[in-house]
């Protein structure tokens, strides 16, 4: 019973994520990625440093330098997220693979659990 319910909250979930549009997807990436704080430390820290322009082009040159970056990410990223999904495309035509896998998974939380406690009983 137990797994029959399971797989329905799968399936539910994934009924829901075909029924997002792409721009959905995109919009809500870029709230992500706007409200990040390593994001913004990044751009407002690290990224001037290399700005070697004189002061008024300083702008824009930070501006280029973000583009870039912003444009090598995304190419990675979706070069990251095409491989992830032919891999789980290969290795899930049933769905027994989801089940594996999050099976995998809580067991190394309940591994990190314990570690966690021992780590700090062991410490007193």
């Amino acid at each position: 019973m137990k797994a029959r319910r399971g797989r329905e909250e799968v399936s539910a979930a994934s009924r829901a994520m075909d029924r997002e549009r792409p721009r959905g997807w995109v919009w809500r990436g870029l709230v992500n990625n706007l409200l990040n704080p390593k994001a913004l430390l990044f751009f407002s820290l690290f990224l001037p440093q290399f700005a070697t322009a004189p002061a008024e082009e300083v702008p824009l040159q930070i501006a280029v330098l973000g583009g870039l970056l912003t444009i090598t990410v995304m190419t990675v990223n979706l070069g990251v997220a095409w491989g992830a999904g032919s891999v789980r495309r290969a290795f899930n035509p049933s769905g027994r693979f989801d089940h594996v896998a999050s099976s995998v998974l809580g067991l190394v939380f309940v591994g990190l659990a314990l570690r966690m406690v021992f780590h700090e009983a062991r410490a007193r």
